[in-house]
């Protein structure tokens, strides 16, 4: 359920940032994991190997291991709910493809913890390959194009995932890192997606503020906002919150557009206006964001 209206959270103590280290698992053969998925629905949207080949040349990397049986065999959807690789097309020019993906990463860098890991110069030197509906993204870099990093959304820290896709796809659905671990391996195609297939399920309030997720608390944002200019005021919040040692309180109105070709009962808002206050009420931040 998605929130309409006016959303109010406070916390209740000040924040602290928390750096997590994990792991990654072993290599996992994709023909075995490949086989417990079960698609649900169609028709499939598929990526012929030309188009993998095509890729792989313009980018001048290798995709990691079983990256071309996924996408041939399963095309572009949501594995388990919450995982979604990309296609070679959508790699290349489609939304959050590797250039805008770059750009964006070079203004809104977040993951100094992960420098042991992968530095912000090497980053940019990768390619995304995925991410999920919360917003993590999956990247390769051409040094060692079967190791797959995660920069997750509520975290500061990269994650080493696998090896391989499966491995990496492994990890995501069963160590607990990013979320509850899960069984489900359905996929879902695009085809199938109501609302935008590139939206994330974006949370009402940040890890970084305290907040936890879960199906009550999260609503279909742009990728590119949620993960760049929402994310940056969401830090600039947190850091407040650190250096005063004062609690805040939170406030989020939404904007569901209306007139001709706003369907009655929209869950997807057009923008939303963030209010921070102080224990007074007085406003410290505010912002409006689009959701294009």
């Amino acid at each position: 359920m998605y929130p309409r209206g006016l959303l109010v959270a406070c916390t209740t103590a000040a924040l602290a940032l928390s750096l997590l280290s994990v792991g990654a698992v072993g290599q996992l053969g994709g023909h075995r994991m490949f086989e417990t998925v079960t698609v649900a629905g169609g028709p499939l949207v598929l990526s012929p190997p030309a188009e993998v080949d095509t890729a792989e040349m313009q980018l001048g990397i290798r995709f990691p291991s079983d990256y071309r049986e996924y996408v041939t065999q399963f095309g572009e959807g949501v594995l388990g709910g919450y995982i979604r690789i990309y296609p070679p097309r959508r790699i290349l020019s489609g939304a959050n493809n590797v250039a805008a993906w770059r750009r964006r990463i070079n203004q809104y860098w977040f993951w100094g913890g992960g420098s042991n890991e992968l530095t912000k110069r090497q980053a940019l030197d990768a390619v995304i390959i995925g991410d999920t509906l919360d917003g993590d993204e999956l990247i390769v870099h051409p040094a060692n194009p079967e190791r797959i990093y995660i920069l997750p959304r509520q975290s500061e820290e990269i994650y080493v995932a696998g090896d391989s896709l499966p491995a990496a796809i492994e990890w995501l659905c069963t160590s607990g890192a990013l979320t509850e671990p899960f069984a489900e391996r359905n996929f879902e195609p695009f085809t199938r997606q109501h609302g935008k297939a590139t939206d994330d399920a974006g949370w009402t309030r940040g890890a970084i503020l305290g907040g936890s997720g879960g199906k009550d608390h999260v609503w279909p944002q742009n990728l590119i906002s949620y993960r760049g200019a929402v994310r940056e005021f969401e830090r600039r919040i947190a850091d407040h919150v650190i250096a005063t040692g004062q609690a805040v309180k939170f406030e989020q109105t939404f904007n569901y557009g209306a007139g001709p070709g706003v369907p009655t009962g929209a869950t997807r808002p057009i923008g939303f206006t963030y209010y921070v206050f102080d224990q007074n009420g007085n406003v410290l931040f505010q912002n409006n964001f689009k959701n294009p």
